[in-house]
């Protein structure tokens, strides 16, 4: 007899978020939820705990489900993404949103094979929006 396959990452997300959505459901039971016209200060929480035990469930249905194999995470792509989310962090407060922006979007890309030309372009862009959309607000 065949054993079914399982993929172990999305059952193990999936308990999580029901763990972490069920947790925080419990937690804000006391607060008044409201109605969409009078939203209580346990509305939004109350909702986004139902989404994110719903996911859950839904993951770990999927995961019975879904045989095929993860890739292992290559390290390549990883560690640019972390360490310019780290600079991004350390850096915004002393040389502005706009150029924070460009140097995290050009050291995150570094491990994409893309061509300078498009990085460039790309974190221009994605700068320039970002810094319209802070200052906007």
């Amino acid at each position: 007899m065949k054993t079914p396959s399982v993929r172990s990452t999305d059952l193990w997300s999936g308990v999580l978020f029901v763990t972490i959505g069920t947790v925080c459901l419990v937690a804000i039971l006391h607060n008044k939820m409201g109605n969409i016209f009078h939203m209580g200060p346990g509305y939004l929480p109350r909702a986004l705990s139902i989404i994110l035990t719903c996911v859950g469930l839904w993951l770990i249905v999927r995961s019975f489900w879904t045989s095929s194999l993860i890739e292992p995470m290559q390290l390549r792509t990883a560690i640019p993404i972390l360490f310019a989310t780290a600079l991004f962090g350390l850096v915004l407060q002393s040389i502005g949103i706009f150029f924070a922006s460009v140097s995290t979007i050009l050291i995150a890309s570094t491990g994409a094979g893309r061509s300078l030309k498009e990085i460039l372009l790309l974190s221009i862009a994605c700068a320039v929006v970002t810094t319209l959309g802070v200052y906007a607000l």
